[in-house]
């Protein structure tokens, strides 16, 4: 995201566009531990990400090697696993965890926005989704303006 953001930058500068702004847009779920995570939200972002990947979607750029070159490494669905996928892609795990990474973030990509997908077409539940929802208002949001 850090090189997209800067050829963003770089095409805003040279067409004279003072006005920049970056929205990151992350799938996103916190929970009360990272065992929670992969158990409760994992499964159901396995499933999206294998969706697309097997009607060929992320060689046309939602996953490329180029940034990403564990993607050429994975052979089976199997492989497609919450320890090869989370790093440096999806925003989860503790609200500690969670708050390091938005950090992370707006240091290396300089965003002013983040939007978060919680919850896709297979869950979690709306029970779960409204605990993570609360669970980042109360731990995660207060450490922001």
């Amino acid at each position: 995201m850090k090189a997209w953001s800067e050829i963003y930058r770089a095409a805003a500068a040279r067409a004279r566009n003072p006005r920049v702004e970056i929205a990151l847009l992350r799938d996103a779920w916190i929970g009360e531990s990272r065992a929670e995570v992969e158990r409760v939200w994992w499964p159901h972002i396995q499933a999206y990400h294998l969706f697309y990947l097997h009607l060929g979607f992320f060689s046309s750029g939602r996953f490329n090697s180029q940034w990403e070159p564990w993607v050429k490494e994975v052979k089976t669905d199997s492989e497609w696993t919450f320890a090869r996928v989370a790093p440096n892609r999806l925003l989860c795990g503790t609200p500690d965890e969670v708050v390091a990474e938005i950090k992370r973030y707006e240091q290396a990509v300089g965003c002013q926005y983040l939007i978060l997908m919680l919850r896709h077409p297979t869950g979690p539940s709306h029970r779960e989704t409204m605990k993570c929802i609360e669970l980042f208002g109360r731990e995660v949001l207060p450490r922001w303006k």
